[in-house]
């Protein structure tokens, strides 16, 4: 999902052979978490396992933007951690993972007005909004369709109702745009692409403020998460993080 100017054929035919081998490794290790978890229910780590299974099944289909099968893969993960949860067998990392997959459900239901026209999705209701936009920054940043993208993000951070998760999410939009713009070899950026990579920069780190004024609180994610590798090193985003 780098590389801006790129077309979205291009993007979907370089990313269709690692798709397809993830698929490939994914129901790999599900055939084999299926056995375990079978033959012991009991066994939590067996259990967690066939969890993971289902949730990275459904991140391949959303990534190949299979969303109906995503869905199925997302739901099957959600009954899991339902059964867990009633079993007293949740780990404690895992407190957060239902909500997560509820949202990753939504979003795949709505994927299609999200990703289709840009005025049609305007007009839906205010509630709606803010999950539409944010599954069309994602889905167009990892097509390499930047504009779209940030124009999607744009939007959102102007809505009220918006959340500290969903401004992280845009503000790794903005950062991933900036990401993309990469000189040629043995060139340097032109002084149109200079710009647009700082006003993307500036609008990551202004997202970012947003977001913790929101209440947004996961500051070891915030450090590690590789689509923010392009802020890392700045004082900017240094001085967002708790002393």
């Amino acid at each position: 999902m780098r590389g801006e100017g790129r077309g979205e054929g291009s993007a979907a035919s370089d990313a269709a052979g690692p798709l397809t081998a993830a698929r490939k490794c994914y129901q790999q290790a599900f055939d084999i978490a299926q056995k375990l978890a079978a033959a012991d229910p009991s066994d939590a780590r067996a259990q967690r396992d066939l969890l993971v299974s289902f949730y990275k099944l459904g991140e391949a289909e959303r990534a190949g933007k299979q969303f109906e099968k995503a869905i199925a893969w997302y739901e099957k993960a959600r009954d899991k951690v339902t059964a867990m949860q009633q079993a007293g067998r949740l780990a404690p990392q895992d407190k957060n993972v239902l909500s997560m997959l509820k949202r990753s459900i939504q979003q795949c239901k709505h994927a299609a007005t999200a990703l289709g026209d840009w005025k049609t999705l305007l007009e839906q209701p205010a509630e709606l909004l803010p999950v539409l936009l944010e599954v069309r920054g994602r889905e167009f940043v990892q097509a390499s369709r930047m504009g779209e993208a940030v124009q999607a993000v744009a939007k959102l951070r102007e809505l009220k109702t918006v959340t500290n998760e969903q401004l992280y999410n845009a503000a790794c939009v903005y950062s991933l745009a900036a990401a993309a713009i990469k000189a040629q070899k043995d060139e340097q950026l032109t002084a149109e692409q200079s710009a647009a990579r700082q006003q993307h920069i500036a609008a990551a780190l202004a997202t970012l403020r947003e977001a913790i004024a929101a209440g947004w609180k996961d500051f070891a994610h915030m450090q590690k998460d590789p689509e923010l590798t392009v802020l890392r090193d700045l004082p900017e985003f240094k001085a967002l993080l708790p002393k």
